[in-house]
């Protein structure tokens, strides 16, 4: 029988864990770092792709075998493919290479995709706090944008020293990382029972489970459409916009750093903004505001990208908390990890096809106009989302 005070302590380890997963010390200067290697935006885009298609056949399969072993094993699997995929990227020299790590990439993220929120949610659950899970989460996530501000003074200048070096560190802070999470609790007991035909049985189930609860998938198509352009401007466009714009590598530390704080402060303060905004125009405001973000972005005007950038900052923190409390809301600790792999396979299958696009295209025509062909599919996908959530609403 696990105790409060087990359950207590799992919401602060996992509050640490999350804080050493976000001491992302290459994460500001990744593209820069393959595009030093020689890599083009096609190669980039390639690894993406198959990234996106590994995590499209495991992430079911690593979700269901969560529910089944445990979430926090999952985790601990995941921590070590993080730790041999950073180092790789560390030490790699050819993108072969880097289209090989990206299997590992893909294993790893499996394994914590679903896990991570799910075990954490179930802890606040089972203390009776889902009430609570916005707030909570809402300063766990303030937390780790301290860890972020570490990572981003911290990783330019390990890049300036070294350019592999901050992915080597990396790889060890999975580690830690690890370590952590092992003295963890699971708040629910897992099946434990595990078998060909168990774990087909989970996986079938949470499918199912899945396709068939409108609000579920609906969430799921606006988790699609609200990450999508997101994860492209992390992956190709952020750093070179700042390059661009006339921002040296060494001063990305101090950007990203402001960054970070609003992310902090939007964090800490959604759950009292969601009370007032309401679920629907919620989901409106993070939509319309992306759509507005990157139609900016192609101004090539350095003071209109920083006040951009920072606006789309808070917009992820805030989006980022909100969905996960409004979609586990809809699902039971016995396939949670379940139903949020599906979540995850159905963006990643999506967005594959997005990821070489969108590099091919960034080597034939510049940023700015692949910014306002985001800006364009973001407006039109949120009419589709929206007219199927209020015509759903009337069947």
């Amino acid at each position: 029988m696990v105790s409060k005070g087990e359950l207590s302590a799992n919401i602060w380890k996992f509050g640490m864990y999350s804080f050493i997963d976000h001491i992302r010390l290459v994460w500001m200067i990744m593209t820069i770092y393959l595009l030093w290697l020689g890599f083009s935006f096609t190669n980039i885009g390639w690894f993406e792709t198959i990234y996106a298609l590994v995590v499209v056949l495991l992430e079911l399969p690593t979700g269901a075998l969560a529910d089944l072993i445990g979430k926090k094993k999952a985790l601990i699997i995941s921590c070590f493919f993080n730790a041999l995929l950073f180092m790789g990227i560390g030490l790699m020299n050819l993108p072969i290479q880097y289209y090989l790590i990206a299997l590992i990439g893909g294993i790893a993220w499996s394994f914590s995709s679903g896990a991570d929120v799910a075990l954490f949610y179930d802890s606040v659950k089972k203390l009776g706090r889902e009430k609570d899970y916005k707030k909570i989460r809402g300063r766990i996530n303030t937390s780790n944008q301290v860890a972020s501000i570490l990572g981003v003074f911290l990783g330019p200048f390990l890049y300036i020293v070294n350019p592999r070096l901050g992915f080597l560190i990396t790889g060890g802070v999975y580690v830690i990382a690890a370590l952590i999470l092992f003295t963890m609790v699971e708040p629910y007991k897992p099946k434990n029972k595990v078998s060909l035909r168990a774990h087909w049985k989970q996986t079938v189930h949470g499918l199912k489970f899945t396709i068939n609860h409108k609000s579920v998938m609906w969430l799921i198509g606006f988790f699609f459409l609200s990450t999508i352009g997101i994860e492209l401007f992390y992956d190709f466009w952020q750093q070179p916009l700042l390059v661009h714009n006339g921002f040296e590598v060494k001063y990305f530390g101090f950007i990203f750093a402001g960054m970070m704080v609003v992310r902090g402060i939007v964090s800490w303060y959604t759950h009292k903004i969601e009370g007032k905004l309401k679920e629907n125009w919620s989901i409106i405001s993070i939509l319309i505001l992306q759509v507005i973000m990157f139609y900016l972005f192609s101004f090539s005007n350095a003071y209109v990208l920083i006040i951009s950038l920072a606006i789309l900052y808070g917009v992820i923190a805030f989006q980022e908390i909100i969905f996960e409390d409004y979609i586990n809301s809809y699902i039971r600790s016995s396939n949670r990890a379940t139903v949020l792999s599906v979540k995850s396979l159905i963006y990643n299958l999506t967005g594959a096809i997005f990821y070489i696009s969108v590099g091919k295209l960034l080597d034939i025509y510049s940023i700015n106009y692949v910014l306002i062909g985001a800006s364009v599919m973001l407006f039109v996908g949120a009419l589709v989302l929206f007219y199927f959530k209020f015509t759903m609403k009337k069947v």
